[in-house]
């Protein structure tokens, strides 16, 4: 293991289950600390995945029709029920032993979305979380959303931040099983595209300051 506390991997644009596959490689990895806490950057292709007790009822349109129209569907391992995911959201895995900050996992999630929000308001965005519903809310519009898993103590998928993200793909679904909620995203709100790479340099720094983290090392695929 390096010097350093904490990895960030940016994979670009990744196919839904090729990144899952890394995930698991390096989750097994910091299990066996021989990598450290390590966050993903990720842009997926069009795809929905449903958490281990989400239900196929909250899609609006038949699986086969939406695999013709070129969706990937895969059932996971996190949290939560159905979400999409798709070019223009930024995707955040971070594969995280949360005993090296000695936090639970309520705390653990609640440090992401307060990550997320404090990054927001960077530019100019109000955000909160809501005490009943994981995510950052923007009102009634979730901009958000938050769904992990954990292998004994340490964390792997992670939350969907809607920069760019065309909104339009989430009426296929009932996101996250929410009937009475919306979605939203950076782009739709500042009325202008917003640079990806502003978004992550901006979710480093406030990782940095709520995680307490003094190092950060951005390593390559050939290095997990």
């Amino acid at each position: 293991m390096n010097d350093c506390y904490l990895n960030v991997l940016d994979l670009g644009y990744r196919e839904y289950k090729e990144t899952w596959n890394i995930q698991k490689k390096i989750l097994q990895k910091v299990k066996n600390k021989k990598i450290n806490n390590t966050l993903i950057f990720v842009e997926h292709n069009d795809v929905f995945t449903f958490g281990k007790r989400g239900k196929t009822d909250n899609l609006k349109v038949k699986e086969e029709i939406l695999e013709k129209l070129g969706f990937d569907i895969h059932v996971i391992e996190r949290g939560g029920d159905v979400t999409y995911h798709g070019p223009g959201q930024l995707v955040i895995y971070p594969i995280y032993d949360i005993k090296t900050h000695l936090v639970g996992v309520k705390k653990f999630v609640m440090n992401i979305e307060n990550v997320i929000i404090k990054m927001l308001d960077e530019f100019g965005i109000r955000a909160k979380e809501d005490e009943k519903k994981i995510g950052v809310w923007i009102g009634n519009e979730k901009i958000s959303a938050i769904g992990i898993a954990f292998d004994r103590h340490v964390s792997f998928h992670g939350a969907a931040l809607n920069v760019n993200t065309d909104l339009s793909k989430f009426n296929y679904i009932v996101p996250c099983g929410l009937i009475d909620k919306g979605v939203t995203s950076m782009a739709k709100i500042l009325e202008r595209k917003v640079s990806m790479n502003d978004v992550k340099r901006v979710f480093i720094e406030k990782w940095k300051d709520i995680f307490n983290e003094n190092c950060i090392k951005f390593i390559n695929e050939d290095e997990i």
